[in-house]
């Protein structure tokens, strides 16, 4: 009885220190404003991220990743994205975490299957490889990471 109660207890203290961390992460505060309105305004909960500037937008879909039953944020870094693609290639360079670089390379696959807007001569490919050759001993991420910027390219060669 005794071991089931602190086994109890260190669950509850677990997810209250998570719960703590998360409230306190960067884009939580508009990650909840916007999810407040999602159930009764999506539109309104989409214009509200859209306001936010391109930086914030990416803070809050890096946050909404906290919760992955909430896959509606996403979409809407992708809502303009022609427009957000070299802030988001310098978010790549500049994030510390290599899962947050990952996941930002797959918002600029999304929004090129959108708008086929980066082109062969531009240098976002080359910054993006420039970027993975700073990326040290992270494994899978690090695999991962080089295999979108392939996709990445390779959509360039089907234009």
């Amino acid at each position: 009885m005794f071991k089931k109660s602190i086994i109890l207890f260190l669950i509850f203290l677990t997810s209250t220190s998570c719960h703590m961390e998360c409230i306190n992460m960067p884009g939580s505060y508009e990650y909840k404003e916007i999810e407040k309105e999602m159930s009764s305004n999506p539109e309104q909960a989409k214009h509200r991220f859209l306001q936010l500037t391109v930086d914030q937008q990416i803070t809050v879909a890096l946050y909404a990743r906290n919760f992955p039953d909430d896959p509606r944020i996403k979409p809407f870094l992708r809502e303009n994205g022609k427009e957000k693609i070299s802030t988001i290639v310098n978010r790549i360079r500049i994030e510390k975490n290599i899962w947050d670089k990952v996941e930002l390379v797959g918002v600029l696959i999304a929004i090129n299957t959108q708008c086929e807007c980066i082109d062969r001569n531009s240098d976002t490919i080359s910054k993006l490889e420039e970027i993975g050759k700073t990326i040290n001993g992270s494994g899978e991420y690090e695999k991962e990471y080089h295999r979108r910027v392939q996709i990445l390219r390779d959509q360039l060669k089907t234009e």
